[in-house]
């Protein structure tokens, strides 16, 4: 529970270490201030997902990528600085990515939707 309220702490505090999405040629980075948490190239993608974090009173949209076939995948918050220029990158990085995703994932409220937006939908391997 302590680790819940801390990160729905965080996520409400907008402070200096605000994440940001900042894309460039090759791909995006992740950075947390100065620090980059994540980087990833556009020829690494598999597949680009959109889902919803329940975060007990509201919802954040995310945009998720797969990296390989274990489900591995970096993810990126419309919270994040940047957010609404990265959407535009993804238009132009990956042709034919599916553009009326957002209802289906905002609605309904406080579940996942998880959509796959282009490339090949993961598939848990059942062991």
């Amino acid at each position: 529970m302590r680790s819940f309220l801390s990160e729905l702490t965080k996520r409400m505090t907008r402070g200096s270490t605000r994440r940001e999405v900042a894309c460039d040629g090759e791909g995006f980075s992740v950075l947390e201030g100065s620090v980059v948490r994540g980087r990833v190239l556009w020829s690494e993608v598999i597949e680009v997902f959109a889902y919803k974090m329940d975060l007990f009173s509201v919802d954040e949209i995310c945009v998720g990528f797969r990296l390989d076939d274990s489900g591995t995948h970096c993810w990126v918050s419309e919270e994040f600085r940047g957010y609404k220029e990265f959407v535009e990158q993804l238009r132009m990085r990956f042709p034919g990515i599916r553009e009326d995703w957002f209802s289906d994932v905002a609605f309904p409220a406080f579940a996942e939707n998880r959509t796959t937006l282009w490339g090949r939908p993961w598939s848990p391997i059942q062991g």
